[in-house]
């Protein structure tokens, strides 16, 4: 299996996930030529897409979400509330939460998470290894540490270093909605997530904010947190990650 995010932040977001039989998306927060040109660089095109999966309505999310649907007529997935607040231009299969199917040869099960939207998802992939996504979420729960037990390879949010928040210029309503159960994950919830999940695995940095943080800290912090127990990759607003293979 072959995974890559393709990029992360408040201004877009996609992660590719590939195997021999079968090639996802987890969310479309870029148009088509970003996603084109991104996919390039990886030696894949986007006709190879079986499908794509969408965590939640945000903008960052589901950008160019209608664009690729009219080019590539590839199949979307994702839960009914997120598509019916999505006001999106396209015919979706519906999931229900917790319900496991099937893209080709994957296995996925989405995992209702807290977020400030209307039904949220993270997401576990499971082929010959086992990948977690989840890039939006104030809190992680038990459920979701439940089913992100002992995972080959995480993608979690590593969105903001609190300190910086608390003195940054952001204004005081938006700092009480990411510091919340239903903002974004610090780096310090990011590394204690891991530390309790797993004893190592591949994780890459997601969502790091531009303005509270920045790559060096989110990976200082969670390897404080975690010891040399992880193989850390950061992500960018907009460039392709590192491809880790397992």
């Amino acid at each position: 299996m072959e995974i890559c995010v393709l990029g992360s932040s408040s201004s877009g977001n996609c992660t590719l996930i590939k195997t021999k039989r079968t090639s996802i998306l987890i969310d479309m927060g870029f148009y088509p030529r970003y996603i084109e040109d991104s996919l390039s660089k990886i030696d894949t095109s986007p006709e190879e897409i079986d499908a794509v999966l969408i965590t939640h309505e945000h903008t960052d999310h589901i950008r160019g979400a209608e664009s690729f649907f009219r080019r590539y007529k590839t199949p979307f997935v994702m839960n009914k509330l997120t598509f019916q607040n999505s006001h999106l231009r396209l015919i979706p299969a519906i999931f229900d939460n917790f319900q496991r199917f099937r893209v080709n040869g994957l296995k996925i099960t989405p995992i209702p998470i807290m977020h400030d939207s209307s039904n949220p998802v993270a997401y576990l992939i499971e082929g010959e290894k086992k990948i977690g996504v989840a890039t939006d979420l104030g809190v992680t729960d038990s459920k979701l540490k439940t089913y992100f037990k002992d995972l080959n390879v995480y993608i979690l949010e590593s969105n903001h270093d609190t300190e910086m928040l608390l003195n940054g210029e952001y204004p005081a309503f938006l700092k009480k909605r990411i510091l919340s159960d239903y903002g974004h994950l610090s780096n310090e919830q990011c590394g204690e997530t891991l530390k309790e999940v797993c004893e190592g695995a591949d994780v890459f940095l997601a969502h790091i904010s531009e303005n509270n943080n920045t790559p060096e800290k989110a990976k200082n912090t969670v390897e404080e947190i975690t010891g040399d127990d992880f193989n850390i990759h950061l992500t960018f607003p907009k460039n392709v990650s590192d491809v880790v293979k397992v």
